[in-house]
């Protein structure tokens, strides 16, 4: 489908990954709005279901309650190379922080107007070894702060438990708003698989 549009295919671990994917929805929703309920997109073996879309077209929230069955992710890793094999091994000319990417990790311009209410459900989560499941959490955006917490009455959430802050730099000129300090590298957050969806929090 990319090669039809003049896209380059994405490369992953497995060849058969992606080859499978289809949509099914239904559009409607209040004036002033428009929602796609039920929903339900089928990605290879996994399946995501419920409902999504946009609450208000004059704001642009986005609002989603979505539950996905179950996904193995080290099939959509990208390919080793000879040169990222190198890198992790520490070895040669590439090893260290010469072969980080100087690139921007968060599109922080795009991310600071976001508004977003939802909630999301993972059945079941695989990498590597490692297997995460009945993982629930909700996700909100409001004035350039991005929260991942965990509804209280998830089974797994200690009522203590913290809600880790993502907030993009103040644009020029501004300060940014008030929020509470990221979780530290010691909380639970930091740990897989919330390392890999907070690398912002757990870098810091």
């Amino acid at each position: 489908m990319l090669e039809a549009i003049g896209e380059a295919p994405i490369e992953t671990t497995d060849s058969q990954a992606l080859s499978k994917i289809a949509l099914d929805a239904t559009l409607g929703g209040e004036p002033g709005s428009v929602m796609a309920s039920p929903l339900t997109l089928t990605l290879d073996d996994s399946t995501l279901s419920g409902s999504a879309g946009l609450a208000s077209l004059e704001s642009g929230k986005i609002v989603f309650d979505l539950v996905l069955d179950k996904i193995t992710l080290d099939g959509y890793m990208p390919p080793a190379s000879d040169d990222t094999e190198t890198a992790a091994a520490g070895g040669g000319k590439s090893g260290g922080t010469a072969s980080l990417s100087s690139d921007e990790l968060i599109p922080v311009d795009t991310l600071r107007p976001l508004l977003v209410d939802g909630k999301l459900a993972i059945g079941t989560v695989k990498y590597d070894s490692i297997t995460a499941s009945d993982m629930k959490f909700a996700v909100s955006a409001k004035n350039g702060v991005l929260q991942l917490t965990p509804p209280a009455a998830a089974p797994w959430a200690a009522a203590s438990a913290p809600k880790p802050n993502w907030m993009p730099p103040a644009a020029p000129g501004k300060s940014p708003p008030a929020t509470p300090s990221p979780a530290s590298k010691s909380s639970h957050w930091c740990k897989w698989p919330w390392k890999m969806i907070l690398p912002k929090v757990c870098s810091t």
